[in-house]
Order: C-alpha cells, then structure tokens, then sequence
C-alpha cells in the first residue's frame, strides 16, 4: 500500500512500549502503572461526562462506570499514586541501546509530529506526478519493525516467571536469526509451540472433565 509515513508512526509507538516496559521491570512498578492507568483512564471518562458542550449527543454507555469502576477509583484516590513516564533516552542508554533512541525513537518522531513536508509521500504516491531518481528500499521500517518486536517480547518474557518461556526464546532467537541471514529455523520452533499449545489444551480438556 506504500503507506510508509504510517509504518513509522506504529514504530514509534512500539519503540515506546518497549522502553515503558524496560522501565516498569527495572523498578517493579507494574501495580503501581497499573493503578495510575486505571486513575487517569476514569476521570478522562469523567472529564467526558461531565463537558456541557456535547451531553446531548454522547453515548453514555460507552463512558458508562461500573460500581466496582468507582470502588476501585474511590481506594486508589485515597494512595494517590505517583508515576512518571519514563525519559526515552535515559533507558536506551540504560539497555544499552542507544541507537534505538538515535535511529529509531528519535527519527520515528519526526513522522509522529508536525514537519514542514507532511503530505508529501501520500502526494506522490496518489498522484504519481513525483518519480525517485532511484526506488528508495522501505524494507528497513519493516525489519526495523520485527526486531523491536522481538525486544518488546524479550523484555516481557524477563520480567515475568513462565516455565514454558524457553521454548519461546528459542523461537526469537532464530526469529532474530531470519533478519540478519534469511533462515527459516524459525519455522521448526513456531510449529513446537503449536503443538505445546495443543497438548497443553488437551491437558486441561482432561482436568476438566
């Protein structure tokens, strides 16, 4: 669809998540996110609520408190939590991984905020009236893409216990290995966690019954 303009605003946003939750594992603050999440994602609804200008015309389903909403909203109110998004640089340079802010976060956002030449590759490729000299490679924003994916998922695996995650690992690692060399091992290890999958619903099938 040669929509590259939007692959890079996804990318942004997965670089982000990425480096939130380098964050929320290095200082355990996975109840405490969760909790401000929750607060903040409650009074927004609130604030929509509660706007004279359109409470003729909202849907008051969608914005809709269940009791045990405003419970939960009342005994966070009272602790208040308090926390920070995290500085994009500082945990690039924290994983080591600089140029994961350089290359990726920091150049991502110049398709995520206002540039001067917004519009320019959507005119292009409506009107074709704007040939490249040369075609430009766009495969790096979809490699680029998968690697974070793969860090994203390796940063969750870490912060987490699962006993079957060694199987999954072995499946980024030759996943990993398919963007620098073009192997397909990864193949082997997809179709291991289809059967563990299967075996494991069988399981519980028989627990069940």
């Amino acid at each position: 669809m040669e929509r590259y303009h939007d692959c890079w605003i996804l990318y942004r946003a997965l670089i982000d998540r990425l480096f939130h939750l380098r964050a929320l594992a290095d200082n355990n603050d996975f109840l405490i996110f969760d909790d401000w999440s929750f607060m903040r994602q409650y009074e927004y609804r609130h604030r929509v609520r509660s706007d004279p200008e359109f409470k003729d015309t909202l849907n008051p389903e969608v914005f809709r408190d269940t009791h045990e909403e405003r419970e939960r909203y009342q005994e966070i109110k009272k602790r208040s939590p308090k926390w920070k998004r995290p500085h994009a640089e500082t945990i690039a340079k924290k994983m080591g991984c600089e140029f994961l802010y350089k290359y990726s976060y920091d150049y991502a956002s110049t398709h995520v905020h206002p540039m001067a030449n917004d519009g320019d590759e959507d005119f292009r490729r409506l009107t074709g009236l704007i040939q490249y000299d040369q075609p430009l490679d766009r495969r790096v924003i979809l490699n680029n893409s998968c690697l974070t994916l793969v860090l994203l998922i390796q940063e969750g695996l870490n912060a987490g216990t699962l006993h079957w995650r060694t199987l999954v690992y072995d499946f980024l690692k030759h996943f990993m290995d398919s963007l620098r060399s073009g192997s397909k091992d990864y193949g082997i290890t997809f179709i291991k966690i289809v059967e563990m999958k299967e075996e494991m619903g069988l399981c519980q099938k028989r627990s069940s019954g």
